[in-house]
Formats: structure tokens, C-alpha cells, sequence
């Protein structure tokens, strides 16, 4: 029970986690709670609260030592699954730390879950951030292409999970070569330099020592349990857990079924975990057949929509009455590690050693009973693992007398070689400029193996062109693996029925996409009539039958995407002068400055501050002064920045940020604050050129690049209140767009870029590309002096 504590009062680590609990610590997590904060591996078996170990220890240092301690906790997990449980565990501490943590310290939690992504922690670099989410999603953005999110953001999110962080890679014997790149991204972030603490946690009840040898980093310290602490466990640590491996002619899905219903336990659960999703489904409707005893049957896996797989996951937590007919829960991995499952029988495939393991705990999890039973399925092929000796593997299993903690081996098998991120592919990727085609650099080799990459769908009535479709609201989308997604548009196409379609940012319309041009993180729109989901089965190329789209209540919360051309932060409901907006930007700046005074930022303010105030300069071209009057602005008119409602500009491709960008290196201003009010939307940093859809001026031989044509006259600008000296109208030269560096001038636009990249380091130089933007979005969303 928890009790009112005075702040003064928590001088102990028991008494806190007390506190956010409900009880007192393990040793080993009062032990952790105080080790010193730098990377580390944990190795800690499964179902010892290792979640609440780590979580615990992050708030416990921010309430103690909250300078020394990255405001940004990301827990990283492969499994969406995972992903729910762990934020569930995360709300409940979070919310009971800010009883007392105080009010510069209160911590926000947040669910990175592909379909399901709270993105508003982006604007909270100064808050205090747990963030909970996938390996695709995370590890996407820490490389600066995160799937499932607007290009134009994607350098927000790799400078906030870069600096200032925290991050607890869990169950990492099921990251794949997702492993291998939170590896090397530590090794950067110490070689090549961020801003504030950046912290590394690997965790794994099954870890190989060998993962750690990468190129550019050392394998840290291991903490492990030790005697005392172990025996401390009880019969967690200890239970009963017998083990038969099955013929082969019973791991097939009919036979197995049959097994199942035969060993179930009224009043208990038994969890049948099998290798693949398509097996999974097989089992459940073999299962569902021949149910005459109406035991209630579970199918859950990582291929559902989010309201149907939040659905599915209620009902395998949900408490089981005794004295009823208990449960049958059919999975696949994603509930082998971490889930807090307690099942009195498991069904299992055969699988790698320590997959196994995790499996095996999910068992007579709390030790309660006298006996748990384990069945293993000998399948043939152990599809999608690369198991190298089966046999070896069978012999293992037969020599166990029991299955519990104290009786597993520790280390894993030694991990694959994967393809390893090294420096210059963190360099090229830093850039976010798209080819002519729209197309970027793909990160998929680097976060998950690609055959086990997905793709996100979503279904729509629709006849004829898609183009008045809006983007999915999160609930509406569903994962689907590429090779199966790619294997039902080659069939549709030969039907003549195939309608895939993504949305091109450059051509700024949804195209028809062919099976050879799929990447993992996309958005595919299908329509309804095409199959290949339901909400009982999930996802299923097999599908034929039409898909209910996912009924929004109210009006569609997905916004309309975001593309080259618009600017969807300029036209926000309310009418603001340029002046204005940029004082408040300027003043968003200085807070900023002043809560991230531990970040050592002193020797960035000056250009910091310069491009808060002057980042909307290019506001003033008289092509933007008409988008916002929506008729020819006079020499005497006020300089607007913001209007009510959305409009295209008249000059296609035209970009602001460019314009003022260009106006400050023409006004001897520092490069840095040229750089960061080009780069302030995402849609101008390291290069300059135009766009292939972009409107030309009328002489061929005369400079143009995103709407900005060479020579054009940049009104002069002052905030009239001498925060900043004013800038006096300029003619915009685009010089800087020449390759290289200039014969009788100063260095081209990207060279002076790439140089800055070279000084800076990527993670730096996108964390002060993130603080102007977040500047410029905080004082857009509360504006205080606008027009009426």
C-alpha cells in the first residue's frame, strides 16, 4: 500500500521504489539503483522485475541527481507486444514518482508503437521523457529515417535520441543486427560527441559476450545477480518445470491442436508460443474447431491493428477465475520475453537456446505451482531462426531435468555476423535530401533482418483515384511483412486487381507502387475490396474477403502530409506579424537556453538566439506576403507570419527558410545561423537545388532553387525592439549553389554544411537544428500578441 511521503523523508532507494511500487526492491535492484550512470550490460534472468530494476533507477537518479542524469529514458524492445506491457509498468511508476519529483523534473511517458506513435514528446527537449517503444521505431530515428514519420521530422527525432538520453535496449538476443547498431551508435556518441549524458543499457536473461566486439566500441562492465541475491528470488528462482519433446508427427498443426485441448487445465493458462504467424493462425483455427468444451482461445501476434491487438492483449492479461474453464493463448515471440505470463502449461516449437529460455519462463512464472508442463514441437525447419546444430539443440532439451532459472545455462549461443553501421553511413545519413525520384537511403540492414521487416497497410472504400484520401489515423494501420506484401501485389497484378499506393512527398499525390519498389516502413493504401485482414486473424495475404475499415469517431485526426511545398505550421487558425512571432520565438529560444543550462550549449547561444530571431526572415519575400494577404502586398504593408487558413503559394516549390537563409549569408552573418534557419522545417540543410516540379523563372540562365530566383530583393526586417539589430533589405544571390568552393569567393552552400557537419558531429549539430524548431513550434502553438 502506498503511503504520503514527505520529499525530505525518501533518503533511501527502498523507501522510493516503496513508493512507486507498492513494496520493497530485490537487492540486486537496490544494488543497480546506485551504480554509477554508464553504459553497461545486465544480465538478469527473466521474471525478476527487470523493467521496474531500470525504470526504478532512472527515477531514482532524477529525483537525486537530476543534473547528472539524462532527462530522455528510451526503452527500446522488439516486440510491440513488449512495448505494451512495459509502457503499462512505466505509467504506473512514472505516475507515482511525480508525487514528489519536482515540478522541473515531473516525468511524461510516451508509446512508440508503429500505428500507434505519440509524437509529443518532439517538442519536451527540456522535459523529462520516458519513452517506450519498438526497435523499428526507435532505432529508425536514431538513424535519421524514421519509419512512419514525415521526412521533414526525421531530424528532431535522431538529435532527441542521440543527446541528453538514457537508452535500455531490452531482450536483446531478439534484436538481430538491431543489436549490433545501438552498439555502434554508443561507440559515436562518445566519438563524435552529443550534448548531455548519453547512456547505454543492454539487458538480456540470455546474452553472448561476443556481441559486444564492434569496430567502434568496447564491451562495457556486465552486472549480474549475485549468490545471495539469487536465493533471495525464492522459488522463482527454483520451481518445478518438467520437459517433454514431442514426436514429429505431433508438432504438426492438427495433431498439435488435439495435444493442446488434452493438456489444458481447467482454470489455469496454457500458452501455445509457435515460430511464425502463419503457424500461429493454423493452430488457433484448428484449435477454434475442435473447442467443444468452449475453452476461451486467444490468437495474438504482432500483425493486427492496433485497437484489435490491444483487444487481444486484454484478454490474455485478464484474470482467470479458478474455478472456470481457464484460457489458451496461441502466440509467436512476441510474448516470449518480458510478457508477465504465469501459465501452468506451455506448448512450444522448437527454437534457438535462448528464445527457449524466455519461453520457458513464462512457466509457473511466480513458482506457485507444484508443477508446470513444457512440450516442445521438434520442428524440421526452425524458420525464421538459423539454428546450426538441431541435433545438438534436441540433446540439450532431453538432458534437462527441469526447466526452471536455476537450472538454465546462462550464456546464449554465439550471435550471426551482421552488417555493422559505421561512420560514413551515419555521415550520409545525416543528410535527408531525397533523389530526383523522392527516393532516401535505406536503414532497414541496420534496424531488423529484412525478411522480418514490415511495411504498414491500411484499408479504404474508395473507386477510381485515391487522391482525396487522407493520411491513416494510427488505429488504422496494420504491419505486414514486405516479402508478403510484395507476394500479394505480384499476384493481384496478374489478376489485374493490384492497388498498392504510397504517397510521394515530391509529386505530393498517392502513386500506384509496384512489389520491386517496397522499403520497410512504408504506408500502403489498399482498398477494402482487395482482402487480406480480419480482426480475429489478423493480417493474412490469404484474406479474400473485403476489410472493414477502421471506424474514426469524430472527425479524422490524421492530418493532411506534409510535402516540399506546403507549410502547415505558417497557417494555424490566427493572424500574427512577422515581428511579433519572431520576438516569441526569440523569447522560446531563451527559455530553452536557460533549461538545458547543463548541456553546456554557451558556445551555440549567440547563433542560437540569431536564428530564433531572424529564422522567418524569408516571410518577407513578397511571394509569401501574398500567400498570406492573398492579394499583392504594398511596400507599406506589415510583414505577416502567420494567417488562418491554409493556401498555396502562387510560385510553386517557394520555401521561406531558404530565402532568409540566404538573405543572412548575404548580410555577413555567421554560417550557423544561416544553417539553422534553413534547416528549421527540414526541407532545407545540407544541399541546394531545386526541385524537378518547381516553377522556373522566365530567363533560363538565372539561378532558382525551392522558389527563390537569384537576384530577387529580400525586404529589410527588424523585431523594433532592439533585442537584435535589424537587417536591411538584401538582393538574394544564389551563388552558394555552385559545387565546391567558389574560384573568387567563399565556400559553396555545401561545403560550408559539410564542414559544419565535420566540426560539430552529426548528433550536435541536429540537436541545435531541433532547439530552433522547437522554439519556433512552442511559440506558434501558444501565441500571445496576434491580430484581431
Amino acid at each position: 500500500m502506498l503511503i504520503a511521503v514527505n520529499q525530505e523523508h525518501l533518503t533511501s532507494y527502498k523507501d522510493f521504489f516503496k513508493q512507486i511500487t507498492g513494496f520493497y526492491p530485490y537487492p540486486y535492484q537496490e544494488r543497480l539503483s546506485n551504480e554509477p550512470i554508464e553504459d553497461r550490460i545486465l544480465h538478469i534472468p527473466t521474471g525478476f522485475g527487470k523493467t521496474l530494476a531500470v525504470v526504478g533507477a532512472w527515477l531514482w537518479n532524477t529525483y537525486r541527481r537530476p543534473e547528472e542524469t539524462p532527462r530522455r529514458l528510451i526503452y527500446c524492445l522488439p516486440t510491440r507486444v513488449l512495448v505494451e506491457q512495459t509502457l503499462e509498468t512505466a505509467v504506473r511508476a512514472a505516475a507515482q514518482a511525480n508525487r514528489f519529483l519536482p515540478g522541473g523534473s515531473q516525468v511524461s511517458v510516451f508509446q512508440m508503437l508503429g500505428g500507434d506513435a505519440d509524437q509529443s514528446w518532439e517538442v519536451l527537449p527540456d522535459g523529462r521523457c520516458l519513452i517506450v517503444g519498438t526497435q523499428d521505431m526507435l532505432l529508425s530515428r536514431a538513424l535519421n529515417r524514421g519509419y512512419g514519420l514525415s521526412m521533414f521530422r526525421w531530424p528532431v527525432h535522431f538529435a532527441l535520441l542521440n543527446s541528453d538520453v538514457w537508452w535500455v535496449a531490452d531482450e536483446v538476443q531478439l534484436f538481430g543486427c538491431g543489436l549490433p547498431t545501438t552498439i555502434q551508435l554508443a561507440g559515436f556518441r562518445r566519438k563524435l560527441g552529443c550534448f548531455g549524458p548519453a547512456v547505454t543499457w543492454w539487458m538480456s536473461a540470455t546474452l553472448s559476450e561476443t556481441s559486444w566486439k564492434t569496430p567502434d566500441y568496447g564491451r562495457p562492465p556486465i552486472f549480474r545477480l549475485n549468490p545471495d541475491e539469487l536465493n533471495d528470488l525464492g522459488s522463482r528462482w527454483s520451481c518445478r518445470k518438467t520437459l517433454q519433446v514431442l514426436g514429429e508427427e505431433d508438432a504438426k498443426e492438427k495433431r498439435l491442436a488435439a495435444l493442446v485441448l488434452k493438456e489444458h487445465r481447467a482454470g489455469a493458462l496454457t500458452l501455445v508460443v509457435l515460430n511464425t504467424v502463419n503457424r500461429a493462425q493454423q493452430v488457433y483455427s484448428e484449435l477454434k474447431r475442435r473447442n467443444k468444451a468452449g475453452i476461451p482461445l486467444v490468437l495474438l501476434h504482432s500483425r493486427f491493428r492496433p485497437p484489435d491487438r490491444r483487444r487481444a492483449w486484454e484478454q490474455v492479461v485478464a484474470p482467470i477465475d479458478e474455478g472456470g474453464p481457464g484460457r489458451i493463448v496461441v502466440s509467436t515471440q512476441v510474448i516470449e520475453a518480458g510478457a508477465d505470463l504465469d501459465a501452468a502449461v506451455l506448448f512450444t516449437d522448437l527454437a534457438p537456446r535462448s528464445s527457449l529460455v524466455q519461453r520457458f519462463g513464462r512457466l509457473n512464472r511466480s513458482g506457485r505451482l507444484e508443477e508446470g508442463k513444457i512440450f516442445v514441437a521438434p520442428l524440421e525447419k526452425l524458420v525464421p531462426y538459423e539454428v546450426k546444430d538441431r541435433a545438438a539443440l534436441l540433446e540439450w532439451l532431453t538432458g534437462l531435468n527441469n526447466a526452471a532459472p536455476a537450472d538454465l545455462e546462462a550464456e546464449a549461443e554465439p550471435v550471426d555476423d551482421w552488417l555493422v553501421l559505421r561512420k560514413k553511413d551515419l555521415l550520409e545519413l545525416f543528410d535527408t535530401t531525397p533523389d530526383l525520384t523522392g527516393a532516401q537511403l535505406d536503414v532497414s540492414r541496420f534496424v531488423r533482418e529484412l525478411d522480418q521487416s514490415d511495411v504498414e497497410v491500411f484499408w479504404r472504400s474508395f473507386e477510381g483515384s485515391p487522391q482525396d484520401i487522407s493520411e491513416p489515423h494510427p488505429s488504422e494501420l496494420c504491419p505486414a511483412p514486405v516479402s508478403e506484401v510484395a507476394a500479394m501485389i505480384t499476384a493481384q497484378t496478374k489478376d489485374r486487381q493490384a492497388r498498392f499506393f504510397v504517397f510521394h512527398p515530391v509529386q505530393e499525390r498517392w502513386i500506384q507502387i509496384e512489389e520491386t519498389d517496397l522499403r520497410p516502413g512504408q504506408r500502403l493504401l489498399l482498398e477494402s475490396r482487395q482482402g487480406g485482414y480480419s480482426p480475429e486473424i489478423g493480417w493474412s495475404r490469404s484474406l479474400a474477403t473485403a476489410v472493414e475499415p477502421v471506424a474514426i469517431e469524430g472527425e479524422r485526426a490524421a492530418e493532411e502530409a506534409e510535402t516540399h511545398d506546403s507549410d502547415p505550421a505558417t497557417f494555424r487558425g490566427y493572424r500574427q506579424t512577422l515581428a511579433a512571432h519572431s520576438r516569441e520565438v526569440y523569447e522560446k529560444m531563451r527559455d530553452l537556453l536557460n533549461n538545458l543550462a547543463n548541456l553546456q550549449l554557451a558556445k551555440f547561444e549567440k547563433a542560437l538566439l540569431e536564428a530564433a530571431a531572424y529564422h522567418d526572415w524569408g516571410k518577407a519575400h513578397p511571394v509569401f506576403q501574398q500567400t498570406l494577404r492573398d492579394s499583392r502586398p504594398d511596400p507599406g504593408d506589415t510583414l505577416l507570419a502567420k494567417a488562418e487558413t491554409v493556401r498555396r503559394h502562387a510560385r510553386r516549390g517557394f520555401r521561406h527558410e531558404l530565402a532568409g537563409a540566404v538573405g543572412l549569408l548575404e548580410s555577413g552573418r555567421d554560417f550557423l545561423a544561416a544553417y539553422l534557419t534553413a534547416a528549421h522545417h527540414g526541407k532545407v540543410r545540407m544541399n541546394l537545388r531545386s526541385l524537378p516540379d518547381e516553377e522556373r523563372p522566365g530567363q533560363p540562365d538565372r539561378r532558382y532553387a525551392r522558389g527563390v530566383f537569384e537576384g530577387e530583393l529580400l525586404p529589410a526586417f527588424s523585431l523594433t525592439d532592439a533585442l537584435l539589430e535589424p537587417l536591411a533589405e538584401i538582393r538574394l544571390s544564389l551563388d552558394c549553389m555552385e559545387l565546391g568552393s567558389l574560384a573568387d569567393g567563399p565556400p559553396s552552400w555545401g561545403a560550408r554544411a559539410w564542414k559544419l557537419l565535420e566540426e560539430l558531429g552529426p548528433f550536435r549539430l541536429s540537436f541545435l537544428e531541433m532547439l530552433v524548431r522547437v522554439a519556433d513550434l512552442r511559440a506558434s502553438a501558444a501565441p500571445r500578441e496576434v491580430l484581431r
